[in-house]
Order: structure tokens, then sequence, then C-alpha cells
């Protein structure tokens, strides 16, 4: 498996090249990876305690399909994690996460290591499609009291990215702390996605 490394700096190795590789599960978030059993890391009762439906209300057919949980056990690198699992099977596999560190009154540091990531990525997803977005507010604070700026890539070749660095510049107001998130999404997630967002 290959790895985040310390403080998000990532290590690939050089000859680890991708093309639009279909499966994204080769890497890590804290020893965490696309396609594994979320009870690997949690017990049922854990999961169904702290679990959140939050694509519930995108659409009441399907929407509890997938659920998110938070994860913060031994972290070496992030904050908090983020898992997307599937709940209609009998190990809650899961198909996206996200890891984020924050980064208390001091955004140039978040856009800094964001830079940072975007170069390393390049190297390795070479024939990734890459698109950036932003500094723009984020849709649920349309009066600017979150902005985000996005780097997405597109390894395959469908119109959601597996890959996205966010940087997120949050006004005092919202009482929430300025961010870095990585995304790792699986082709299953996009299709998901695809559906509730539609």
């Amino acid at each position: 498996m290959k790895k985040l490394s310390s403080y998000l700096l990532l290590i690939f190795l050089s000859f680890l090249t991708f093309s639009f590789a279909d499966d994204i599960s080769e890497y890590e978030i804290e020893g965490i990876s696309i396609g594994d059993s979320l009870l690997d890391y949690m017990s049922r009762e854990e999961i169904e305690s702290n679990l959140v439906f939050v694509y519930e209300d995108l659409d009441k057919n399907i929407g509890k399909d997938v659920a998110q949980i938070p994860y913060s056990k031994n972290l070496n690198l992030y904050d908090v994690v983020y898992i997307d699992f599937k709940t209609n099977d009998n190990i809650f596999e899961i198909i996206a996460m996200s890891g984020t560190l924050f980064y208390k009154d001091n955004i140039k540091e978040c856009y800094e290591k964001q830079l940072q990531l975007v170069e390393d990525l390049k190297l390795v997803f070479k024939d990734a499609d890459l698109e950036k977005e932003g500094p723009i507010n984020h849709p649920a604070y349309p009066g600017g009291e979150v902005k985000y700026t996005r780097y997405a890539f597109f390894i395959n070749q469908n119109n959601r990215s597996n890959l996205e660095i966010f940087c997120y510049d949050i006004d005092e107001v919202v009482k929430k702390t300025d961010r870095l998130t990585v995304s790792f999404k699986s082709k299953e997630f996009n299709n998901f996605a695809n559906k509730v967002y539609k």
C-alpha cells in the first residue's frame, strides 16, 4: 500500500504510474484503504452508534445505502478521517474517505500544503486530468463565510474526480476551523454520487 507521509507530503515512488486506473485502493489514509471492511477498524456497535446518513435528504430511495462516520483512533497524520461506507452489505465496505488537517488561524499554511500535494500528485497521476476551482464561496455559505479552493484529479474518465485536495477558508463567525482535506473516492462512490446529486 502507498501512504500519505508525515504532514501530508505525499511520498509516491516514481515508478507508480496510473493511466486512468479503475482502482484507487492502492493508496491509504492512516492505514485505511478503499475496499476495506470498516469492521476491521471499528466494532459493529461503534459503527451503528456513530454513523450519519449524510445523503439521505438528497435521495429518499438510495440515500441510506451509503453512510459516513468520523474516525480518530491512533491517527498519525490527520486530525480526523471521514469514511463513507456501504450500509447494504455485511462488511460495511469503504468506498470513499477524506483525511482532514485543521489550520487554526493559518490558512496560508493550508494553501502551501495544498500546492505541495498537487505537485507531488501530478508526478504520479500523469495521465489524469487536473481541474482547479476557486477560491469560491461554499454553496452552503453564499455570503462568503466559507470559501474553498479545490484541486481535482480525474482518474476514471467519468464526470466526477477520484482524488481531491481542498483548503477551506472559514470566517470566525462560523465558529469552525480552517482545514485541508484529502479525499479518495472509488468509481463505485462516484456512480452513487451521480445518482444522489442528479
